[in-house]
């Protein structure tokens, strides 16, 4: 099996920081109000946290598993 290497939580930061540039620059991406956008953000945000949390805690000795599991775990 080919294990994918591991992603960036930079990258999902960014993300989350361009989509609300857009809405503060008035040009949200699917247009309106940029609701979607700004959902859509923090939900990109909070994977960057995680995934740097989990990086913290495997590195540190404590293995939280990459599943739907590994969420609970972090917290």
């Amino acid at each position: 099996l080919d294990v994918p290497p591991p992603m960036n939580p930079r990258r999902f930061l960014d993300l989350a920081r361009e989509l609300v540039a857009g809405v503060r620059a008035g040009a949200p991406v699917t247009g309106g109000g940029g609701e979607p956008e700004c959902r859509a953000a923090i939900g990109r945000a909070y994977y960057a946290a995680f995934l740097s949390a989990r990086e913290f805690l495997n590195r540190i000795g404590v293995w939280v598993t990459p599943t739907a599991g590994g969420h609970v775990a972090v917290q």
